[in-house]
């Protein structure tokens, strides 16, 4: 991932407890980690969406053994598949980056799409 694939210069954190920018769908079939301070589902299909201003969104959660597929896509754009399996269990991973976006508000949609498996997330930047 290149330098211009990450957060620089004037980048504000949006974590998953902030219900002004959150919203968990549906609301049963997510549940806060109080360890781990996020929100996590094992439901296929349970969803997510961030509303934030800017140019990019970067989303982070936990990767690990257990995890699978999810979609991401900004505004009316196209879902792309995504993972969030990995060998090993680690904290805080940049698992989906935004195209360049114009200027202004913007809504991030994440979709679980692996029944079973946990689905995390954290926060955006």
């Amino acid at each position: 991932m290149s330098s211009a694939d990450t957060p620089s210069g004037s980048v504000v954190r949006i974590e998953d407890s902030d219900a002004k920018s959150f919203t968990f769908l549906p609301d049963d079939a997510w549940k806060l980690d109080q360890n781990l301070n996020v929100h996590q589902t094992f439901a296929q299909n349970a969803s997510v969406t961030a509303v934030f201003n800017g140019t990019r969104v970067w989303f982070y959660a936990d990767v690990s053994p257990r995890h699978g597929l999810f979609s991401a896509a900004v505004d009316a754009g196209p879902a792309a598949v995504f993972s969030s399996w990995a060998t090993d269990w680690v904290r805080r991973q940049l698992l989906y980056t935004s195209p360049p976006l114009d200027p202004g508000q913007h809504i991030l949609h994440l979709r679980s799409l692996t029944e079973g498996a946990p689905f995390e997330v954290d926060f955006i930047e």
